[in-house]
């Protein structure tokens, strides 16, 4: 049984004025959050892949960094990844809606 606890990080994600901080702050987590003998970021950047078998400890991973994700996020931000299944494709549609959206 996988046991983890989904961490409530320092910003949640409202739209593309906190993106940047919120990007970056989910990025380190990731990077820190082991599955198994990886790190939860490989499956973010796609270099962790979902193996033809055995894939139970890719699913689990899978399932905490989208839930992640989902806790860190606010309401109107969730409902754009809400029903997506794999965490690299709900990191790619924030990415898509709020990188490079800010000005300063």
């Amino acid at each position: 049984m996988y046991n983890r606890k989904i961490s409530s990080l320092s910003v949640k994600l409202s739209g593309e004025e906190n993106y940047p901080e919120w990007v970056t702050t989910m990025k380190l987590f990731l990077r820190m959050a082991k599955i198994g003998n990886h790190r939860a970021w490989d499956i973010v950047e796609g270099t962790y892949r979902k193996p033809p078998t055995n894939a139970q400890e890719w699913e689990d991973g899978n399932a905490f960094i989208l839930l992640t994700i989902l806790k860190n996020c606010e309401s109107q931000v969730r409902s754009r990844i809400g029903t997506m299944e794999n965490a690299i494709e709900a990191w790619n549609e924030l990415k898509r809606a709020y990188e490079g959206k800010t000005f300063i």
